[in-house]
């Protein structure tokens, strides 16, 4: 925990020694309270001496008074503190997890890192808050009401022995059974969450296949878990909590009839015994404190662990240090000799010389001889996407077509080989620079809660309504936004639910055509349009985007037909590539998958 905290102390480091000042001074005050209100009793009351009474009583109301102002500056600097270390922590989770690639969001898994953000750094923020606020006056007060005590009395200071020789062994027996309980707690919340995102995702499947019943049961199982969890801690708290409460009520019991016989001997006086007794509750107050701070420091613990995991965790993913700049980006698209694995243990060196390629061109023959554990989703890839030009990738599933897409925008990295734009290995280029070149259409289409409009501009920020309204057009979905009351400012729910799958698709077409990029890749994205608006969508696209690099992942032959140049993938691999014309001729699979949707055409109807 101390090393998460090294880091976001240092930038308030003023403030926190501030706030330790004003703690101090607070605790002084309180802990001369009580003498005066001994010193009343014993000189002033015992004695009839009103004047004394109300000398030390104005003087008392104003040492109150400071220990009051004191005790609310410290109070709203100490949060100001900790609440500043826990935003400054979020945000930094968020930053990370922002970087992270698709195959370090899977290693954490999205259930967790959503735990981490907001369940764990919910711990952090009470721990520091107590430690803030009590860090100092806690040791302090305990110390100086010892002092205190010793002071006036040594004979009934003997009683401060029982308090330590209870008190401590209770407080290191509760933190020592709360730590475990504390960190499969949080493993616990991460399943729940998992669970519920899971559910409440696939609520439709759920319904559809009626497994209402099977999945309550699944819920149910980790909601037991999570309960006897809590039920544990209850347990601990119902043992350990009342203990301390009650034992500062025996030790006044203790103080009361060992100071009543000092008293009778002369030895202590009334006011002595008041002002032993309210240290001796500041005392077990203070222990009470610090356990629960004992209480809550393992959980704080396991939290912060977790947050180190992913701040420490190197991005899979990064820009190079000194990347290379294009000045004029064409759109240039290559794989050469290009291999993948989602099997990351096993993945070879990916730093080949990509200048070097008959170095290249001997790992990839070499390669699978050497590292017969990888198993690879893509082999020995190679083709040219050209600008003006539109690439079609066809082939059965799982033959590793939108894995490959991925690669360019660098969502995943290569095992072996390069990808490189416009002649340059896109892992020495920036990211953000790579990816301004590219607009990516994912399989399946999402949209972000708000309008229309901020949809379309998460691509182009600048965009004017007239660019919005003839991206809409090109996408084949202009008619539709304009029947809508509000237009462009109508409102889409989260992930766009209110809306059909093919609404959702052109929206993220014309989100991703606005910026007229350099590169634009449709990942099956016309699957939920019928053949005729899928038609007029594409000639508009030849128009629009005339001057990109087109690439186009698609399970309809109508599609891809008209496309220069045409990847028929079969397990992993490029089997062949060429114009429509030459692939019926040539290529026996893609004759197939032609046929096959010429016989449905035939027999169900249907436009190519």
């Amino acid at each position: 925990m101390l090393n998460l905290f090294k880091k976001y102390f240092r930038p308030y480091i003023f403030l926190i020694m501030i706030s330790l000042i004003f703690q101090i001074i607070q605790t002084f005050f309180t802990l001369y309270l009580p003498n005066i209100n001994a010193k009343i009793i014993d000189d002033g009351i015992i004695n009839g001496n009103i004047l004394y009474i109300q000398n030390q009583g104005f003087f008392m109301i104003i040492l109150v008074f400071l220990q009051v102002s004191f005790s609310i500056l410290n109070s709203y600097l100490s949060t100001n503190v900790a609440l500043s270390i826990v935003r400054d922590i979020r945000k930094d989770l968020y930053y990370k997890i922002r970087s992270f690639s698709s195959a370090d969001i899977n290693k954490f898994g999205v259930a967790t890192l959503i735990t981490r953000v907001t369940n764990d750094v919910q711990h952090i923020t009470i721990v520091l808050t107590f430690l803030f606020s009590l860090v100092v006056s806690i040791p302090v007060i305990i110390i100086g009401s010892i002092i205190m005590v010793i002071e006036n009395n040594l004979s009934l200071s003997m009683i401060l022995c029982l308090v330590f020789s209870i008190f401590i062994p209770l407080a290191i027996i509760y933190a020592k059974k709360i730590k475990p309980i504390s960190e499969l707690f949080q493993k616990q919340i991460d399943k729940i969450n998992g669970i519920l995102r899971d559910q409440i995702t696939g609520i439709q499947i759920i319904k559809a296949f009626v497994k209402e019943k099977t999945e309550y049961k699944r819920f149910k199982k980790v909601n037991k878990e999570l309960y006897d969890l809590n039920i544990n801690i209850g347990k601990l708290m119902a043992i350990f909590l009342p203990s301390f409460l009650v034992l500062p009520n025996f030790l006044i019991l203790v103080t009361l009839w060992y100071g009543g016989t000092l008293i009778n001997v002369g030895e202590l006086e009334v006011g002595e015994i008041t002002a032993f007794i309210t240290y001796l509750l500041y005392i077990s107050m203070g222990m009470l404190m610090f356990s629960m701070i004992l209480g809550f420091a393992p959980q704080a613990e396991v939290s912060a662990k977790r947050i180190l995991e992913v701040l420490n965790s190197k991005t899979s993913i990064s820009s190079p240090s000194k990347p290379t700049h294009i000045k004029n980006p064409k759109g240039f698209v290559e794989f050469e000799n290009v291999d993948f694995s989602y099997s990351t243990k096993n993945q070879l060196s990916n730093n080949h010389s990509t200048n070097n390629q008959a170095t290249n061109n001997q790992l990839s023959n070499n390669q699978y001889n050497q590292n017969n554990s990888v198993e690879y989703v893509l082999k020995n890839i190679n083709f040219i996407a050209k600008p003006s030009k539109t690439t079609g990738i066809i082939g059965n599933t799982a033959s590793g077509k939108s894995t490959l897409l991925q690669l360019i925008p660098r969502f995943y990295d290569v095992t072996n080989g390069v990808v490189s734009f416009d002649g340059v290995d896109v892992k020495k280029l920036d990211i953000n620079e790579l990816n301004s070149y590219i607009s990516f259409i994912p399989q399946k289409s999402f949209l972000f809660s708000g309008t229309i409009a901020e949809n379309l501009r998460l691509s182009k920020n600048d965009a004017t309504d007239d660019e919005l309204w003839e991206a809409l057009e090109v996408a084949q979905i202009a008619d539709f936004v304009k029947g809508l009351k509000k237009g462009l400012e109508s409102e889409i729910s989260q992930r766009g639910i209110n809306l059909s799958g093919g609404q959702q698709q052109r929206l993220t077409i014309a989100r991703a055509i606005l910026p007229k990029p350099k590169v634009i890749i449709f990942d099956d994205s016309f699957s939920a349009l019928d053949y005729g608006t899928d038609l007029k969508l594409r000639k508009a696209l030849n128009t629009s985007i005339k001057n990109s690099t087109v690439i186009i992942v698609s399970q309809r032959i109508s599609t891809i037909r008209n496309a220069d140049n045409i990847l028929v993938m079969d397990n992993g691999k490029i089997i062949s590539q060429g114009k429509h014309d030459d692939l019926i001729k040539n290529c026996e699979n893609y004759k197939s998958i032609v046929l096959s949707q010429t016989y449905y055409k035939e027999n169900y109807g249907g436009n190519s």
